[in-house]
């Protein structure tokens, strides 16, 4: 994966513009009638995910044998691209924290209508579901 890509000025810039344009839809209204409101939200995601990194990256070097760079920014919560990005320049493996990431996007966002199938095995009792799921081919 090295030397492919958009790198440099470019790129920040790219991340820029992205970053705007997600906080561009952050309003007062969005967040609840203030900032304060939501301190201890805020708080408690910051906590939440700094142990579900630690947790991951302590799992993928202690189980999987993955080296710590690559661990790091295999486990860390965040967009596939931007984790590959810079995992790959601190130096971790890119296919390894590529993978690992489709792996986790497939398992959470791949789950079909409401989770109810994670690939190909579905978990329902409702006969609706389960009919739909036989005429989409599962």
């Amino acid at each position: 994966m090295r030397g492919r890509g958009v790198r440099g000025p470019l790129r920040a810039a790219a991340q820029a513009v992205v970053g705007v344009s997600l906080g561009a839809n952050f309003t007062r209204e969005r967040a609840g009638g203030g900032v304060g409101g939501m301190a201890g939200s805020a708080a408690g995601l910051l906590l939440f995910t700094a142990c579900a990194t630690a947790a991951s990256a302590a799992y993928l070097t202690r189980v999987a044998g993955h080296p710590p760079t690559t661990a790091f920014f295999a486990g860390a919560p965040g967009g596939l691209n931007d984790m590959l990005a810079i995992g790959t320049e601190a130096g971790g493996d890119a296919r390894t924290i590529g993978l690992t990431h489709a792996c986790r996007l497939l398992l959470v966002g791949g789950g079909g209508w409401r989770g109810e199938h994670v690939i190909g095995c579905h978990f329902t009792q409702d006969t609706r579901v389960n009919e739909a799921f036989q005429r989409r081919g599962g």
